[in-house]
C-alpha cells in the first residue's frame, strides 16, 4: 500500500502554509482512505480510526507529531483541489484494477464497468438555495471498486458527463453498461474510442431507435425492412412473491438497423 499510495498521491499539492504543516498530507490522505474502506463515514469516525489503528499506521507512516484531529482532517480536504485530488485517485484505482482486467480476460469472462447517477439524500443545502448533489459513477463489477465519479449540476447534466468520466478510467476490453439516459451517440462513441463494447438500454428518449428495435424483434416480418426469421427462447421464473419473464434473442446483425448504423457505427449488440 505504502509505494502504491504514495506514488500516486506525492503530487498532491498541500494547500498550507509551509511552516504550520504539522502531519504531512499523505498522512491525513491514508488514514483516511484507509479509514474509508473500513466503514468510517464522518471524520470523528477516521480520527477514531486512526487511533484504533496507531500502531498499524505507524509501520508506514511518519507519526512523529501524533495524529491529526478530526477537525484537521475536515479543514485540509475543504481546502485541497477536487480536480487534482480526483486525477489522483483514479490513477490509483487504475493501478489497482489493471490485474482483475487481466484474470477476467485470462478466464474468458467480461470485465463490467456499471455507469450509473445517482442524487445524494439529503445533499440539498436549502438555507443557501441549493441544489441535491448529483453524482455519476461507473463501477467494476468484478473488482467492487468505483473507478471514477463525477458531480453534475443536476440529473440533465448526466448525458455530458458520462463521456467526461469515460475518459478518465480504463476501458479497453471491458463491458459498459447504462440506462436509457446513456443511450446517446457521443457516450457510445467514447466508448468505442476507448475499445469498449457497450450494453445500453434503448427506451422512447430515442424514439425512432426505439422503434425499430421493437419492430425488429416484434414481428418476424417487419414492416418496413426485410429481415430473417427470429428464433428466441423465453424463461419464466416464478417465487412467492416474485413473477419473472424473460424473452432472449440471438444477436442481430446492424445491417438490419438503418439508425443504429447512424448511431454507433463502430458495433452495436441487441
Amino acid at each position: 500500500m505504502k509505494s502504491s499510495v504514495f506514488e500516486h498521491f506525492e503530487s498532491l499539492d498541500d494547500p498550507r502554509q509551509v511552516g504550520k504543516i504539522k502531519h504531512p498530507l499523505l498522512n491525513i490522505f491514508t488514514i483516511t482512505l484507509c479509514a474509508t474502506l473500513c466503514g468510517a463515514d464522518d471524520w470523528e469516525a477516521v480520527e477514531e480510526y486512526g487511533h484504533a489503528q496507531k500502531t498499524w499506521l505507524s509501520g508506514f507512516l511518519d507519526l512523529t507529531n501524533g495524529l491529526p484531529s478530526h477537525d484537521t482532517f475536515t479543514r485540509v480536504f475543504s481546502l485541497l483541489n477536487p480536480e487534482s485530488l480526483r486525477s489522483c485517485f483514479i490513477a490509483l484505482i487504475k493501478d489497482i484494477v489493471q490485474s482483475d482486467l487481466k484474470d477476467a480476460i485470462e478466464a474468458g469472462d467480461i470485465s463490467v464497468v456499471a455507469v450509473d447517477g445517482k442524487t445524494l439524500r439529503r445533499s440539498a443545502n436549502k438555507a443557501k438555495g441549493g441544489s441535491a448533489i448529483h453524482m455519476v459513477n461507473a463501477y467494476c463489477t468484478q473488482a467492487q471498486l468505483v473507478l471514477g465519479q463525477l458531480k453534475t449540476d443536476d440529473k440533465s447534466n448526466e448525458i455530458t458527463a458520462v463521456p467526461k468520466l469515460l475518459q478518465l478510467i480504463e476501458l479497453k476490453g471491458r463491458l459498459v453498461t447504462a440506462d436509457a439516459m446513456s443511450c446517446q451517440k457521443e457516450i457510445v462513441k467514447t466508448c468505442v474510442e476507448q475499445g469498449a463494447d457497450y450494453l445500453i438500454a434503448v427506451k422512447n428518449n430515442q424514439p425512432t431507435l426505439c422503434s425499430d428495435i421493437a419492430s425488429l424483434l416484434g414481428s418476424r416480418k417487419p414492416k418496413r425492412y426485410k429481415t430473417p426469421n427470429i428464433d428466441y427462447a423465453e424463461t419464466n421464473e416464478k417465487s412467492r412473491d416474485l413473477s419473472i419473464s424473460a424473452q432472449n434473442f440471438p444477436p442481430v446483425s446492424v445491417q438490419y438497423f438503418p439508425v443504429v448504423r447512424v448511431f454507433a457505427p463502430a458495433f452495436c449488440g441487441v
